[in-house]
């Protein structure tokens, strides 16, 4: 708890922060609190319900400007804040927003999802989470989404045998419903009521046949073309080994200028030119004498042989 008053305190700490530049994560992590704690004496002691509550941040007066402040500051990585310190200092609070800020920081993204439905009851930004954290964390096209099925497990028990369910319930099964083609629709079906009427699963089951059709056509698809890719890729190996040189007994190294006898280690270029071994470059990839990188600028192989001869090449009898 600080002696000063809360708004010299806060205007000392900006003053360091805007224009001193400090970096101290003592200095970011008092003016993180002293928001907290203005915000909390604006703040009303009863939170209006869900449809009547303003957006944190827009509230009207002083009450807003600061919260806009703190939640800017919570969700700016240029901030040094020790996070832990400023999460612990909200739980006690209903400052819902900033809290679901930090978990998303530290990617507790369950709690944050709970925090939303439970305490919040804001289903659009629950789904909205879902899709941004996604969207930014998938690494393949067609990923499963983790946080969807987080969701489902947080409201399914929303769901009565018969089907029934309240709002978070009906959220449930909307997101089953509408994302079923990016959920784990198994896990999804073993977290509902083992009697719960399939009539209530209509569009959910639709989904999943439809996006399990596309996924077995799409995964044949990637097959072939991998399958191609590989044919392609051994074709291009084999004619590269199939290369032959000759070797007379005149033949010079262009590098040591020494002849390259039967008993000499060395090494074919692309465009054919042998040089012993430890005259050649280290990575094979670099003429020694002219430079020439030819993972970069190729050679065409003197010799061209078909797929077909190459990779299934006619039996000697």
């Amino acid at each position: 708890m600080s002696v000063y008053p809360l708004d010299l305190e806060r205007q000392y700490l900006e003053y360091l922060l805007e224009q001193q530049k400090s970096e101290e994560v003592e200095h970011h992590s008092k003016l993180v609190c002293n928001y907290i704690d203005t915000v909390l004496q604006l703040k009303p002691a009863v939170d209006l319900p869900f449809g009547l509550r303003v957006e944190a941040g827009k509230e009207a007066g002083m009450l807003g400007s600061i919260r806009t402040k703190l939640i800017q500051m919570l969700g700016s990585p240029t901030y040094f804040f020790d996070i832990h310190l400023v999460l612990q200092k909200l739980q006690s609070t209903t400052l819902y927003e900033e809290m679901i800020l930090l978990h998303k920081k530290l990617e507790n993204h369950r709690t944050s999802l709970e925090l939303i439905i439970h305490n919040l009851h804001d289903f659009a930004m629950a789904e909205r989470y879902c899709v941004e954290v996604y969207e930014n964390s998938r690494t393949q096209p067609d990923e499963l989404n983790p946080l969807l099925i987080t969701v489902v497990e947080i409201c399914i028990g929303h769901v009565d045998a018969n089907g029934k369910s309240d709002e978070i319930g009906q959220f449930a099964l909307h997101i089953m419903t509408k994302y079923a083609k990016w959920i784990d629709s198994v896990r999804a079906l073993e977290l509902l009521p083992d009697d719960i009427p399939l009539s209530s699963l209509k569009l959910f089951t639709e989904q999943i046949i439809q996006s399990s059709h596309y996924r077995n056509r799409h995964s044949k698809v990637i097959a072939n073309l991998n399958r191609m890719h590989l044919l392609k890729s051994q074709a291009e190996v084999a004619r590269g080994v199939s290369k032959r040189v000759c070797l007379r007994a005149a033949s010079v190294c262009p590098v040591c200028k020494k002849y390259i006898g039967d008993q000499s280690v060395f090494v074919v270029y692309p465009d054919c030119t042998v040089v012993h071994v430890k005259c050649a470059d280290k990575n094979k990839k670099v003429h020694p004498v002219t430079g020439i990188n030819f993972e970069y600028f190729p050679v065409n192989l003197s010799e061209i042989v078909s797929d077909d001869q190459i990779l299934y090449p006619p039996k000697v009898l």
